[in-house]
């Protein structure tokens, strides 16, 4: 569930309707009932941990250090790593901003 949180495509070009979107907002939010924004001091530390575990699910699930053979999912190649992480980095990490998604 996490790699496809972490790889879902935009409805629309729309990265506001994606699920990490979703989240990362939600968790943004503070007070009794959701209401206020969390304070930059508190905010900023969970989002720079979100962001860093997404980029090690992506890494694990584009170039995993063991096969997972009942998902069916090989172990990384000897050969071409840097050509597959640059497939996915090109398809779901750069959208011609400076997001660090």
């Amino acid at each position: 569930f996490c790699l496809f949180m972490a790889m879902e495509d935009f409805d629309d070009g729309q990265a506001s309707a994606t699920l990490l979107v979703y989240f990362s907002s939600v968790c943004g939010l503070s007070g009794e009932n959701g209401t206020e924004f969390a304070r930059p001091a508190t905010y900023t530390t969970n989002l720079s941990g979100l962001i860093y575990c997404t980029r090690l699910i992506l890494l694990e699930g584009t170039l995993p250090r063991v096969a997972h053979d009942y998902i069916q999912h090989p172990a990384r190649p000897r050969r071409g790593q840097l050509e597959l992480l640059s497939q996915v980095r090109r398809d779901k990490m750069c959208d011609g901003t400076l997001s660090p998604l």
